[in-house]
């Protein structure tokens, strides 16, 4: 039985989530030059994190690439410039 995919309203909540640390998509063009930190999760979904130590980002930490679980709240996206479902407020991360 497959399970149906859900809506956009039913993914605001709380979340619990695995994926890869990534660049999220711009969805303007052209594309910004930074890199706005984010998830691809494993639902083939991109999610932006809120919460992330900057500092856990630049010392390579939770550098792109890296896989991690993330628990936390999901909202929806503030800005339409990135390819996001919805910002996750992270309560806590852990690199696989």
């Amino acid at each position: 039985r497959i399970n149906p995919t859900p809506t956009i309203s039913q993914l605001y909540g709380q979340i619990s989530i695995t994926g890869e640390i990534t660049c999220v998509p711009s969805s303007v063009n052209p594309a910004p030059a930074i890199c706005f930190i984010g998830l691809y999760g494993d639902d083939g979904k991109y999610y932006g994190l809120k919460n992330l130590n900057n500092e856990d980002v630049v010392s390579g930490k939770y550098a792109t690439g890296k896989r991690v679980k993330i628990s936390g709240t999901i909202t929806p996206p503030e800005t339409e410039k990135f390819d996001i479902v919805g910002n996750i407020e992270i309560s806590s991360i852990e690199l696989l």
